[in-house]
């Protein structure tokens, strides 16, 4: 019942849009004829032109008048079952846009359409990684050198000579080409 009275509505209001852009279109022939003015042919052109306009906006709002009609025909039809999937679908479909947004995919895009803002960020970021390369290098560099010392302490009998050999090479390498040690 709601649906019918939503189409007599809309069909009424079609059928004045279309009484009122004829009623426009006549218009000016109108005058031109109590007038007595002869129209010449670019007149003639620009009328034609606005006819052709309103006839295609006339159809484009025929079109959707006919889909939104479909869409409330389709929408009696359903059965509870097919209303219950659908609102389904759409609880779920609101969750995933819900989702979307707590991701925050827009700034995301956002800062990828600023060249600037993501030259800078990178920057940033290659000098942190850069400065935490170099200080987790020094760490741990220093954490193999006093696990060796304490190797060569504990005097094992391979791994001890073996290291002592190592540093003994280290140390000749620094007198040889001058290093202060």
């Amino acid at each position: 019942m709601e649906f019918d009275l939503k189409d007599k509505l809309l069909r009424r209001e079609k059928k004045e849009q279309g009484e009122s852009a004829s009623e426009r279109k006549n218009a000016p022939e109108k005058e031109r004829a109590s007038k007595g003015e002869s129209s010449s042919e670019e007149e003639a052109a620009s009328l034609d032109e606005e006819a052709r306009e309103e006839d295609s906006l006339r159809e484009t709002a025929e079109d959707k008048f006919e889909a939104e009609l479909a869409a409330a025909e389709s929408l009696k039809q359903l059965s509870e079952a097919e209303k219950a999937s659908l609102e389904k679908n759409l609880s779920r479909l609101e969750q995933f846009a819900l989702r979307l947004e707590q991701t925050k995919i827009a700034e995301y895009m956002d800062y990828l359409a600023d060249p600037r803002r993501l030259i800078r960020m990178n920057f940033l970021m290659g000098l942190a990684r850069g400065f935490g390369f170099a200080v987790g290098l020094t760490v741990l560099s220093a954490l193999v050198l006093y696990i060796l010392q304490m190797v060569i302490r504990l005097n094992l009998p391979v791994i001890s000579k073996f290291i002592a050999d190592i540093l003994i090479y280290a140390n000749e390498y620094l007198k040889l080409y001058k290093f202060p040690a």
